[in-house]
């Protein structure tokens, strides 16, 4: 989970490893990080896509935050820039079509969107 992203070598370790020997693309999904006010996934993304990630998925929330404000998706458009090429969809507060829709016209560097 989340606590991952505190121990990067494990995480290096994890992706790198997944990545040799799935023989399916391997989807990674992330919060912006451990604590609010420490964003880290845009450090991570290219990391991700350097270590064999596929696609990241990017929950506009810290681990802390869990859900008592809504989604960073000023923040999230910053890692979907930074993972480029690397496809990325972004998450948080997607409960609509509505939702879906705005989020894509507000950040054409994502790839999509995952619900919820």
């Amino acid at each position: 989970g989340s606590g991952l992203l505190r121990r990067q070598k494990v995480l290096e370790s994890c992706v790198r490893n997944l990545s040799d020997m799935l023989t399916i693309p391997l989807t990674v999904k992330t919060r912006t990080g451990v604590y609010n006010n420490e964003n880290i996934a845009h450090i991570l993304a290219p990391k991700f896509r350097e270590w064999g990630a596929n696609l990241i998925t990017i929950h506009g929330r810290s681990r802390e935050q869990r859900y008592t404000k809504t989604a960073d998706w000023q923040y999230i458009k910053s890692v979907a820039q930074a993972a480029a090429p690397l496809p990325v969809l972004g998450n948080g507060d997607i409960l609509s079509f509505d939702d879906y829709k705005k989020a894509m016209e507000a950040i054409p560097e994502l790839t999509g969107v995952m619900i919820g």
